[in-house]
């Protein structure tokens, strides 16, 4: 603790916030639903949780969980549409989690403004990955196909568009088209590991940004509408200025871009909206991969791999900037759901340093206060045991000089 604050003692007490409302997503409803209310209930706070409508089976799923099994008077879930979730998000809450797109998630702070509400955003953003001129490419191929095309890519960690050195893409295209045919076969409804858009209205969305997106089909691009099946497809070099690069593309379709100097595309990302994850495929100890990471700014850094960071309890899960606020997840997590009080314990001062440190002040003790005040702020009682321990190292050391050498 500080010098000025000595003797006492000071630490921090995580404490329950009150009642914290968890709005999950639909494209993974258990994970952002039920993580986050274990999150809040090891925290100690008492729950409202609203799954998704939109996933509708899995939301009957969490509630029959959350009836059957929880406290009901500390916790309950509730079903429907937005009104249901507008009249929760303007509730006097003391923690709002919402997980969605950044649209969704701009009205939901909006709203929980109105009562100071703070809130714990995990939102969407166009996850670039980097596959620089070492990478493995056929480890590499895998890891970007199952990360990009598995639940027909409505994760939002998922990589959005993908820069490839330009000595490897053909190599790339290839090594992908083969590895999404090996993981979800070729069926024109589909498969169950892939997964199907999770409605018609946006399988037609993601129909539209391909048919609208310029750039050359490297692979796939089929769509089956009435099964909501689209075929992995790869697009080489589509328009910047298109849907597909300027919104998330939350479906199986990954846009590649040749570079050849990584300053392009730490450019590229720093001039665009801050993302989930930034995903670079290489030597993790290379001088391209320390670039990228000091000098792009993400909610995760990761090097060979793809969306498997949100299983990690050593981070907290969350993104920056308009990817969202706060974290979920490990002891990172558990700080965002607690309400950090700081505790201060002292013993009363004798009464002549009582009164030294309110005025009336003498001119020595201003002079005194102007001098060392600052100091004694700053300065730690850890620091003055190390100093000590130091001074007392070195008397041991010269002692043992003199008497012995």
């Amino acid at each position: 603790m500080e010098l000025l604050l000595a003797p006492g003692q000071v630490w921090t007490r995580y404490e329950p916030l009150g009642v914290v409302a968890v709005f999950g997503s639909w494209n993974a409803p258990m994970v952002t639903t039920l993580k986050p209310l274990v999150q809040a209930i090891t925290a100690g706070n008492c729950c409202i949780v609203k799954p998704s409508e939109v996933s509708a089976h899995s939301s009957a799923a969490i509630k029959k969980l959350v009836d059957t099994y929880l406290d009901q008077e500390s916790i309950i879930c509730i079903e429907g549409g937005v009104e249901v979730a507008t009249t929760v998000n303007g509730l006097p809450l003391d923690l709002i989690c919402f997980t969605g797109s950044t649209q969704v998630g701009k009205i939901v702070a909006k709203k929980a403004a109105e009562n100071l509400t703070p809130c714990i955003l995990e939102l969407g953003g166009k996850c670039p990955a980097v596959i620089d001129h070492d990478a493995q490419m056929d480890f590499t191929s895998g890891k970007i196909s199952f990360a990009k095309f598995f639940n027909s890519g409505q994760i939002c960690i998922s990589p959005d568009y993908v820069f490839v050195h330009e000595t490897r893409v053909k190599e790339f295209v290839k090594q992908v088209e083969e590895a999404h045919k090996s993981m979800f076969g070729e069926k024109p409804t589909g498969c169950e590991l892939q997964g199907k858009m999770i409605n018609d209205m946006h399988c037609k969305r993601v129909k539209g940004l391909l048919e609208s997106c310029g750039g050359t089909v490297a692979c796939g691009g089929k769509v089956n509408l009435e099964a909501r099946h689209i075929e992995p497809t790869v697009i080489l070099q589509p328009d910047l200025d298109s849907k597909l690069m300027t919104e998330e593309i939350f479906g199986p379709v990954l846009p590649v871009f040749p570079f050849r100097d990584i300053k392009e595309v730490i450019k590229f990302v720093n001039a665009r909206d801050k993302p989930l994850a930034v995903y670079y495929f290489g030597n993790a100890n290379s001088a391209n991969s320390h670039r990228l990471s000091q000098q792009t700014s993400s909610g995760a850094y990761v090097t060979n791999d793809a969306i498997t960071q949100i299983n990690s309890h050593h981070m907290g899960f969350g993104g920056v900037g308009k990817s969202g606020t706060g974290r979920h997840g490990g002891f990172e997590g558990f700080k965002c759901f607690s309400n950090r009080k700081g505790i201060l314990v002292k013993g009363p001062a004798p009464a002549m340093i009582a009164k030294m440190l309110v005025p009336p002040y003498s001119d020595r003790m201003k002079n005194f206060l102007r001098g060392w005040g600052v100091t004694l702020m700053l300065t730690t009682t850890d620091s003055i045991a190390f100093w000590f321990r130091v001074f007392f190292i070195l008397i041991a050391a010269a002692i043992v000089k003199i008497f012995f050498f």
